[in-house]
């Protein structure tokens, strides 16, 4: 059963990071939303913590973390199943922070930059990946999930896993 604050492990570059899920129907029944944490998430983008934080404000009583674009963007407190408090945003809006991030980066240092693009790239390659096993399967499966994620890490180490197309 899905519940509020479910850690739900995922990979990006062959090491381990946690979604929280923050609605377990939000998409529908048993379809959960989830957010990332931008305290563990600055280890894989190269972005440090304290600039997520020190970018998060009260707008009309609701957290709000502010890019220098000026788009902002909801930060919500969830507990977790762990005991911990994580200060989550939901997926699609990292996608969306990060590429407006990585367009309008104010003084973001070009190594955070990339690392924000460098984040991007990934979950878009495995997202198409997903979108044409669900057609051609009919599902998108852990293993499935597996086998991109090595073959993306080879692919990045410059030795691709996959057979070479005619």
């Amino acid at each position: 059963m899905l519940e509020s604050g479910q850690l739900v492990p995922i990979e990006f570059r062959g090491r381990q990071f946690n979604a929280i899920i923050i609605d377990p129907n939000g998409f529908g029944e048993g379809r959960p939303t989830v957010g990332l944490g931008y305290r563990g998430l600055s280890k894989h983008t190269d972005v440090p913590a304290q600039t997520f934080v020190d970018r998060v404000s009260a707008i009309e009583g609701v957290s709000m973390l502010k890019l220098p674009s000026g788009k902002a963007f909801r930060v919500s407190g969830i507990k977790a199943n762990d005991g911990s408090v994580y200060r989550v945003i939901e997926a699609s809006d990292w996608v969306a922070l990060v590429s407006d991030w990585a367009k309008n980066s104010g003084r973001l240092g070009k190594k955070a930059r990339n690392g924000l693009i460098d984040f991007l790239i990934w979950y878009a390659a495995e997202g198409l990946y997903a979108a044409a096993y669900t057609v051609i399967k009919r599902a998108y499966t852990c293993k499935d999930s597996q086998v991109v994620q090595q073959w993306l890490v080879a692919r990045e180490a410059g030795k691709p896993a996959r057979k070479d197309w005619p």
